[in-house]
This record gives C-alpha cells, structure tokens and sequence, in this order.
C-alpha cells in the first residue's frame, strides 16, 4: 500500500518545516536585535576576504528599498552568524577550503544565499554532516530552553576566546551560564568540535 507511506513521509517533510519555523520564530519578529560575536580570532586579509565573498553570494530577502528595517536587521545578523560559523570551521581546521563545507550533505549549510542555518532533511551521510545535523538541533533547543525571550534566537552573537588545542582547536564561551548567548556559543562550540573530530 503506497497511500500510508506517503502520509507518513508527508508527515515527516511537514514536521521538519514546522521545527523550521519554531527555529526561527524569534528571528521573524520586530525583537530581533544586531548582537556582535566578540572573539580573539584573526586571520590574514586574503582568508576574511574569502569570507566575505562567500557571504556576498547571499542574495538575503529583504535586502535594499524593498524590505522592511526588521527584515534588514535579521537578514545582516544572519550574515554575521554565517560568517562567525566559517570563521570557526577555518579556525578549527585551518587546512580546509571554507567552501567545503557549503551544500556539503543533507545537513551543512544547504542554503547559503538566504540562511546558513536552513535545515536538511534524512539521514546524515558521515560524520561532518552529522555534526551540521547536530547544530541545528541544538539551536533548535535553544528557542524551546529560552522561549519566554523574544530576542533569543540561533543568530545571537556572543563572546568567546579562542583555545589551540593538540587534538583540535576549541574555543571558551564566556557569556553568563544559561543566558541565550552562552547557549549560542555552546552550540557552535560542540559543532566545531564534532565537524573535525569526526573526520
């Protein structure tokens, strides 16, 4: 009987868009606010350019006459935040093009141009695609764990430092515990760690 798989792949598409939308519940609203992502990393001028011309290629919604000053403001801090995430991955694996980790899988940043955090639907095919599956349930997690805060949401910035390690580099959250931006930063703390670990 093909009627009853259908339903229930219907269903499955219909709840991943759901936890979509909740992701991004608080990134829809006027609450939203510009937050910055305060860390110590640097890098030479050639590998930020690189960075910016990947985020360049993100033809956000919104952007120029057209879109609204809460539309602006949610679609320039989804660019810091693709930018902090490829700023991460470059610094835990310095030898890897940024590129590819773009539309890499079912789960990394599938789309580019209009959210980095866009989430993938099936099975995960490795272990890096794991690691992007993780993250977006983690953040997903952040809008239930912070849900009474209507400026939490999974493009907060947040303060770091950098941590060189032997095995991989890691980084340290320094926001207050269990605020939304320490909840941010543990995410792409636990995401850098899986992405090069896993490898």
């Amino acid at each position: 009987m093909r009627l009853p798989a259908i339903f229930f792949a219907s269903t499955a598409v219909t709840a991943q868009f759901s936890s979509l939308d909740s992701t991004n519940k608080a990134a829809d609203g006027a609450e939203i606010e510009e937050t910055e992502f305060e860390g110590d990393l640097e890098f030479d001028e050639a590998t930020d350019l690189q960075f910016d011309l990947i985020l360049a290629e993100m033809s956000v919604r919104g952007r120029g006459r057209g879109g609204s000053n809460t539309q602006q403001r949610i679609n320039k801090q989804k660019k810091k935040k693709g930018k902090q995430l490829l700023r991460l991955l470059k610094y835990a694996e310095p030898e890897r093009n940024s590129r590819d980790w773009l539309e890499y899988g079912c789960y990394c940043f599938l789309n580019i141009k209009e959210d980095i955090l866009t989430p993938g639907i099936g099975k995960p095919i490795d272990p890096l695609d794991s690691a992007c599956h993780a993250l977006q349930e983690c953040l997903k997690c952040i809008n239930i764990d912070h849900e009474e805060s209507k400026s939490c949401h999974p493009y907060n910035g947040y303060k770091f430092t950098s941590a060189p390690g032997d095995e991989y580099n890691d980084m340290v959250c320094r926001d207050a515990e269990n605020s939304c931006q320490r909840s941010t930063c543990e995410c792409d703390r636990e995401f850098i760690k899986l992405g090069v670990s896993e490898e």
